[in-house]
């Protein structure tokens, strides 16, 4: 339910009542988390928690027409582990925003020293609801003022999370079959911080901080073969190809012989056409819309042998192409398109693999927040 204040800035999509159908619901649930009960969830006694959580998990089923692999449980949180602060005592307190609109001049924007996307989004959650058990304060601040005390090991971990990109985001795009080359790329630099970090941290005694450095996997079989497979810098899409290195593919470095090859053979061919028809000034190009051809200025057209077949005709002269050169374009054209199709199909592989350890690289990024998120903290202590 909006509240009715939020309803103008909400976008809001209407489905069908009985989406929210409790044995549909429950349904829904157990197949997407492959269980037979929803015990372990905690949320057995609570029909309408089922209900919503059923309801939600369908309709990303429907919307994102993907495998929702990466969402792989759910927890049920009582108004008591949190404080409840509505939407106008965080208006009035300028927690996230102040009231000349913007972070500058609010809470957060005079505490976040986060490095990391994903500590952002955490610290902005932490601020909205916060704790209200004393243990769990506790242990929070123990690993703050561990940090906090710790200033060169501090600016260190800072240092090296900078190299961290989205992962969270990063691995769900991969888990829905979204992420491009330059995706996993920046995933593999991200999980290759991870042996840093836990050297770095390898000293820290807060609970807190153990506990997220245990959590720490670089999942070095996703990280090599993303580093064996791709190139530094692909391009974003995996369509534009070109992001498959020399050696992983007999295929394609044989099919990539042929196309690197073109520039010397339509050498070649030139110098051959431009003795043969005694025309010097005779070229071979090429254009996405006609292909090969061979170029003719109009004071030669004279000597234009019979086999060349007009293909069009410019301002300056006339284009033709021969049987050889027809063939020629055939054979490199055709190596292009599959070297595409044998790259989008090993990065696809490659792709699935990485979704398949997605709970291994959540478990991960996680980590890697909550650690960016206390140090920030530390970081602002230390500073103010």
């Amino acid at each position: 339910v909006v509240p009715t204040a939020m309803r103008g800035a909400a976008t809001i999509t209407t489905v069908d009542g009985w989406t929210f159908d409790l044995e549909s619901a429950r349904r829904s649930l157990l197949q997407q988390f492959h269980t037979q009960s929803l015990d372990g969830f905690g949320i057995e006694s609570h029909p309408a928690a089922v209900r919503a959580a059923g309801a939600l998990v369908r309709y990303l089923h429907d919307t994102q027409k993907a495998e929702l692999s990466h969402v792989r449980s759910l927890t049920f949180k009582e108004h008591a582990d949190r404080l409840v602060i509505d939407p106008l005592t965080i208006k009035h307190l300028e927690l996230v925003e102040s009231t000349e609109g913007g972070r500058p001049g609010s809470l957060l924007g005079e505490i976040d020293r986060t490095v990391t996307p994903m500590g952002a989004r955490l610290l902005r959650s932490w601020l909205l609801r916060p704790l209200i058990s004393l243990e769990p304060i506790r242990d929070r601040l123990d690993a703050v003022e561990d940090f906090a005390f710790r200033t060169t090991d501090r600016g260190r971990v800072r240092e090296a999370l900078k190299g961290v990109a989205d992962v969270e985001r990063l691995v769900a795009r991969a888990a829905m079959g979204m992420a491009g080359p330059r995706d996993l790329v920046a995933l593999k630099t991200s999980l290759l911080v991870v042996p840093r970090l836990r050297a770095l941290l390898r000293d820290m005694a807060a609970p807190l901080v153990t506990a997220f450095v245990a959590e720490l996997d670089d999942v070095v079989e996703v990280r090599d073969a993303i580093d064996q497979t791709l190139i530094e810098a692909p391009p974003v899409l995996a369509r534009d190809g070109g992001y498959i290195r020399d050696g992983v593919d007999a295929e394609i470095d044989g099919l990539r012989q042929v196309s690197r090859s073109g520039k010397q053979v339509i050498a070649e061919m030139e110098a051959g056409e431009r003795a043969r028809t005694g025309i010097a000034s005779l070229k071979v190009r090429y254009n996405r819309v006609f292909g090969y051809y061979i170029e003719i200025s109009k004071s030669h057209l004279h000597a234009v042998p019979a086999d060349y077949v007009r293909k069009q005709t410019i301002a300056g002269g006339e284009r033709f192409v021969t049987p050889a050169l027809k063939e020629y374009e055939e054979k490199v054209l055709g190596a292009d398109e599959r070297i595409l199709e044998r790259e989008v199909a090993l990065f696809e592989a490659l792709r699935a693999q990485v979704a398949a350890e997605a709970p291994r690289i959540q478990d991960t990024a996680r980590a890697l927040a909550s650690l960016d998120t206390l140090a920030s903290l530390a970081e602002a202590a230390a500073l103010n």
